[in-house]
């Protein structure tokens, strides 16, 4: 069996494993998920279409690759690095999320490095506040420091399109009007590594009435929480639907990712009736494979936060039906 035959059965099966493509700016060194890269094509000036510098969100340049016309961000730029020389050699990194392609301008394409979460350290909140949110966290593969970025926020930056903030639609009431969703009494968990996501995420659920959300920045420090929670309930202390009704789950994420977490919650914890659901940045038919294999209830793409909240609302108006109208 190839190689990369093996990598995608052990990501399918949640092992808390990751490719990562490693590139340089400014002799700095940056990383992003290899499942989020289409293809890597020499910077050709020549392909450039300049547009005004007011277009609305930022892109000011559009490259042709494969005879389509990407918007192209300059990384010095993004990461609002120092002026140098720039390299005779530069390179473009094109990259897919979901329904929108963006083409990166870098100095270099290092190379690709298979590493498990538990690597990957996590940048705290204040720490990625004053770096604007742009970073998630770091590794280390071969004795140097590898930044990994949180392009979520990079493409809510430079794409207004993407623009999370939606207002939650009117309350929703099961068809013969026996109940209407009460949202104040839902209890939901939101895992994500995204400082922007969480921020939005909470401040959308909030103001449209959802009152308990709790949220961890990694699948690792949910976990933990998990398996005390779940000491306590095997002990006759509390119930699981009086702690957890919801999870919302980040794929990529450090220490642990969502695709292993989901896969503990159903077997370790053996959590069946929790509504799971994993909100990624890519999602395809091999990711929803994956998402299936380990239990997800349902997967959506980000940062579809509308869709999301609309998808909620559908279960806790059936969930409540079931449990709180008797």
């Amino acid at each position: 069996m190839a190689e990369k035959e093996k990598v995608e059965i052990l990501l399918e099966s949640g092992t808390n494993e990751v490719e990562m493509l490693e590139f340089s700016v400014f002799n700095q060194y940056f990383g992003v998920n290899v499942s989020k890269v289409k293809s890597i094509v020499q910077y050709d000036e020549n392909k450039l279409t300049r547009l005004p510098k007011s277009t609305e969100g930022g892109v000011e340049t559009l490259i042709d690759i494969h005879n389509q016309s990407i918007a192209l961000l300059d990384a010095r730029k993004i990461l609002h690095l120092a002026e140098s020389s720039i390299p005779e050699r530069q390179i473009v990194i094109l990259l897919g999320f979901n329904n929108i392609s963006v083409a990166i301008l870098v100095d270099s394409v290092i190379g690709i490095h298979r590493i498990n979460w538990s690597q990957f350290i996590p940048i705290n909140e204040s720490m990625q506040s004053k770096m604007g949110e742009k970073v998630v966290g770091t590794f280390n593969p071969e004795g140097h420091d590898v930044v990994v970025l949180d392009f979520e926020k990079i493409m809510v930056d430079y794409f207004p399109e993407t623009n999370m903030d939606v207002k939650l639609h009117d309350l929703p009431e099961s068809p013969n009007g026996s109940i209407k969703l009460d949202r104040s009494k839902a209890k939901i968990i939101h895992v994500d590594d995204s400082l922007t996501i969480r921020k939005v995420f909470q401040r959308t659920m909030i103001q449209g009435g959802y009152g308990d959300v709790t949220a961890y920045p990694d699948g690792q420090d949910c976990y933990d929480k998990f398996k005390k929670l779940n000491e306590r309930i095997k002990a006759g202390e509390t119930t699981l639907h009086e702690n957890v009704q919801a999870i919302i789950i980040d794929i990529e994420m450090p220490r642990m990712d969502g695709l292993t977490l989901c896969r503990r919650i159903r077997e370790e914890f053996g959590w069946k009736d929790v509504y799971i659901l994993l909100f990624s940045s890519l999602i395809d038919d091999q990711m929803k494979a994956k998402c299936e294999s380990v239990g997800a209830s349902h997967q959506i793409a980000k940062p579809d936060i509308a869709h999301l909240a609309d998808l909620l609302d559908t279960y806790f108006l059936e969930y409540q039906q079931q449990h709180l109208s008797s």
